[in-house]
């Protein structure tokens, strides 16, 4: 069914759940490698990357509103309405997140804003959960069957973790002077991208196999008017593959991008930008899922 016939921009929708959850996702991861060291000034600054793609993600959703006085209908659906969960939270992540990196551009240090810092960092890996749980959780609507299943929320939050994690760890390694201390191991860092690249990975077999199970769900949903939905979903093992070959070779790039450079700043950068377009291939793979999750769209009635 055409989402278009009845209000809705698949579009936006796409660009909300693949942008937004994947941003609050590698926000999480950097809070976490900040809540180890809070001084560190640069990585501190570098929130204002992931959360800029979670602000155009939530852009993006907004205009499904029609205008923005829509907002307080919105507002007033809290803990009855998951649509309303799901802007509540998003919006709860933005502001707490968004304080702690302008935090960041102080000058004054001391070990009691270091204590401050590091609590803000909690509550953004809090925050981030919970936007992501919350955006996962908003398709369990009786009246579709093609969402209220187990594996729309499964692939929504593993396709986040997968996408996510790709630009953490795109950040940490751009932001890594050096890939390798004097005796070899891997610097700083780069322990912490590698980790991140790490759950990428299998966040990406997890998120390839929701999808393949989500497919076999939709063979047997179906209704009076439109019958079975498997003909509608027939697009599905074309995205699937799309999917999982443009994030795994993502996900590839970033692992080479990972290997110890050879110091220069030519092949430093080569290695950045290697790094780069890894994270937007899988985005890019992400935004397939999600554009044929919306194709898959059928309610129980017209």
């Amino acid at each position: 069914m055409d989402l278009g016939s009845i209000g809705f921009d698949w579009r936006q929708l796409a660009l909300f759940t693949t942008l937004t959850p994947a941003g609050a996702v590698a926000t999480a991861f950097l809070a976490l490698v900040l809540m180890t060291r809070p001084r560190q000034t640069r990585l501190a600054h570098a929130l204002a990357a992931p959360l800029a793609v979670a602000w155009m993600g939530f852009v993006a959703a907004a205009t499904h509103l029609g205008t923005p006085a829509n907002a307080l209908y919105t507002a007033a659906g809290v803990g009855r309405s998951p649509l309303s969960n799901e802007v509540a939270t998003v919006v709860a992540f933005l502001f707490i997140c968004g304080m702690c990196w302008l935090a960041s551009f102080r000058r004054r240090q001391s070990a009691a804003l270091d204590a401050i810092d590091r609590a803000g960092y909690v509550l953004c890996v809090a925050s981030a959960m919970l936007a992501v749980t919350e955006s996962a959780a908003a398709y369990g609507i009786a009246t579709v069957p093609t969402w209220d299943v187990w594996q729309v929320p499964a692939s929504l939050a593993s396709g986040a973790v997968c996408a996510g994690s790709a630009l953490a760890a795109g950040i940490l390694r751009t932001l890594a002077p050096d890939a390798t201390t004097e005796d070899g191991r891997p610097a700083g860092h780069m322990r912490a991208a590698i980790a991140a690249c790490a759950a990428a990975s299998i966040a990406l077999v997890a998120h390839a196999l929701a999808l393949i199970s989500y497919a076999h769900a939709l063979a047997d949903v179906g209704n009076e008017t439109a019958g079975s939905v498997g003909q509608a979903a027939q697009h599905w093992p074309a995205a699937v593959m799309a999917c999982v070959a443009l994030a795994g070779a993502g996900i590839a790039m970033i692992w080479f991008a990972l290997r110890p450079d050879n110091g220069s700043r030519r092949s430093r950068a080569r290695h950045t930008a290697v790094c780069l377009a890894g994270v937007v291939a899988v985005f890019a793979g992400m935004l397939v899922a999600r554009v044929a999750f919306y194709e898959s769209y059928l309610s129980v009635g017209f």
